[in-house]
């Protein structure tokens, strides 16, 4: 097997989402989660060229349409993508900084819950991923807000701060294209649900 640095020609970030989004569910949690991670490192201006050759080595091998195991082979087809993934990333892991991991995995997540969404509906409604609970319902704002227990005011409002800062356009234009997405989305449901629950637990 060649260097895996002889395949960064062929990284580009529209096709690695579009690997990402094709295959997710198929090549699972690990092969993906390790490819995000790589991808936040690589969008770091912190690290060094000759780590990005490598990352962009890895991540060009892994949105390939031929490895050396074909990825329309269920499970083994990700083998060789996951092995490449893993030693890139111990290789530049002294560039790896935890916020990487921390967008790779809520990404992950949030990419994982449409998946499993658009399977489901597919299914007609059978099976899927994690139980969601029906949009509308107190348990649904209460889940976007991750307020458990008892709700006060004070407490709905520091959590909405929280979150709205968090996601806020301002605080993710540098993040890429899909994060960006993901907290658009996201800013949107968290003033809804803020809205929803400060109806009841709003007053002093």
């Amino acid at each position: 097997m060649e260097p895996v640095s002889h395949y960064a020609g062929e990284y580009d970030e529209r096709s690695f989402w579009e690997k990402v989004r094709r295959f997710a569910l198929k090549a699972g949690k690990q092969v993906i989660r390790e490819a995000m991670v790589l991808y936040y490192c690589l969008r770091d201006p912190d690290t060094p060229g000759r780590a990005k050759v490598i990352i962009m080595g890895a991540l060009g091998y892994f949105i390939l349409p031929f490895d050396f195991i074909p990825d329309l082979i269920p499970s083994a087809g990700f083998t060789d993508d996951l092995a490449v993934l893993v030693i890139a990333t111990k290789t530049v892991l002294a560039y790896v900084k935890p916020e990487h991991r921390a967008r790779a995995n809520e990404l992950l997540e949030w990419e994982w819950q449409k998946q499993h969404a658009g399977t489901a509906r597919e299914n007609g409604g059978r099976k899927g991923g994690p139980r969601v609970s029906r949009p509308g319902t107190e348990e649904y704002h209460r889940g976007i807000l991750n307020m458990k227990g008892r709700i006060t005011h004070i407490s709905l409002r520091e959590r909405y701060r929280e979150l709205a800062h968090k996601y806020h356009p301002d605080k993710v234009q540098n993040l890429g294209v899909e994060f960006q997405k993901m907290a658009e989305q996201k800013f949107k449901d968290i003033n809804e649900a803020y809205e929803y629950l400060n109806a009841k637990y709003g007053q002093a």
